[in-house]
């Protein structure tokens, strides 16, 4: 379009050249002068209103794009598998570790995806922990849609990768939930603060209230961390707590791009009571626990495996097991994927210490 325009404009211009010339070669006679005027004047015209309905045609051609953007249920591509699990007789299906699939997933559940790999090629522990990785949670769900992984064992969505699965990958996605768990706060442990309700946690992060004086805890600022957008945590941190309310914006320093990092800055800011943030139970609890924290109560209900397990606990999520139904049914990545799902999976997950779906 933009070369369109440009060599509209190149033409205009050379009309105008032209005409200037032929005025200046014959004296200028006004009655001639009028006339190449006017067709100055609509030569340029004619160009001007090629440029403006290009202009046109091609904004209702990107409104009509985003409107059709709009139309598509990304649901559509996220299908949640409702057959019974199969029921496997064999810890090992692989041969080799060579035969498995690439498995990609979200930080929290390394663990289970380490676990997993261990039974179903009867490795050891060492090798099966060498051979896992996983890229976090937004990076999975889209390495499984653009074919660069195989299986996820992952957490909850994010609701930005879930528009780009319809609107760009387009690729349908079979997903199972597999194990259940917590949305967890974390404070200094010096914070005389335990418990808080839901309601005090969203006032927290609307900053409706701001000192934890409010709360029952010292005359200080409350120091409030978020995860970044495409997190695994900020997506339950939004979806089962916040829901439809938005959070206050906070500074860029208190968006965290990694579990861990959150962690640390909670402990490490000002070595003062006033900071909280947010994890999932079993990273907080099993994989990054420090001394100087401590997980608090919702609603009077400490997160465990017992209380996420018979739903007495608040903050409930699930992760997943997903699978790309173009993958071959005879092939590695369905294998795994109801080997997860099985009886066999689910011993894993136990195992591993998570809290299989009931």
């Amino acid at each position: 379009m933009i070369n369109k325009i440009c060599n509209i404009i190149e033409r205009a211009i050379t009309i105008f050249t032209i005409v200037f010339i032929l005025l200046c070669l014959n004296g200028c006679e006004s009655d001639r002068l009028e006339m190449s005027s006017t067709s100055i004047n609509d030569a340029m015209s004619s160009e001007l209103e090629e440029i403006f309905t290009i202009k046109q045609e091609n904004n209702i051609e990107s409104d009509m794009d985003n409107e059709n953007r709009k139309d598509i249920n990304m649901d559509n591509f996220l299908i949640l598998d409702t057959t019974k699990p199969k029921v496997f007789k064999q810890t090992q299906i692989f041969d080799s570790i060579d035969d498995y699939p690439r498995v990609d997933g979200s930080t929290a559940l390394i663990p289970l995806m380490a676990k997993v790999m261990q039974n179903s090629c009867n490795i050891s522990e060492e090798i099966s922990k060498e051979n896992t990785t996983c890229s976090k949670t937004a990076n999975a769900w889209k390495n499984l849609a653009s074919d660069r992984a195989d299986l996820l064992i992952v957490g909850e969505i994010p609701e930005n990768i879930k528009y780009d699965l319809g609107n760009y990958y387009k690729k349908e996605i079979l997903y199972s939930p597999i194990r259940r768990e917590g949305l967890v706060f974390i404070v200094n442990k010096d914070n005389p603060v335990n418990s808080l309700t839901k309601e005090q946690l969203i006032d927290i992060y609307t900053g409706k209230v701001t000192n934890w004086q409010e709360l029952g805890g010292e005359d200080v600022e409350i120091r409030a961390f978020q995860r970044n957008e495409n997190s695994g945590s900020q997506t339950n941190f939004r979806k089962i707590l916040m829901k439809d309310i938005e959070p206050v914006k906070m500074e860029t320093e208190k968006y965290i791009l990694d579990m861990g990092g959150l962690i640390d800055e909670i402990a490490r800011y000002d070595n003062t009571k006033n900071a909280i943030g947010y994890s999932v139970y079993y990273y907080a609890n099993m994989m990054y626990t420090r001394d100087d924290l401590k997980i608090i109560a919702v609603d009077g209900v400490e997160p465990s495996n017992q209380t996420i397990a018979d739903n007495t606990y608040p903050l409930i999520t699930e992760s997943y097991v997903a699978v790309r139904k173009d993958n071959k049914k005879a092939g590695a990545a369905y294998k795994l994927y109801d080997y997860i799902r099985s009886n066999m999976g689910r011993q894993a997950i136990i195992d591993a210490g998570y809290v299989p779906v009931q």
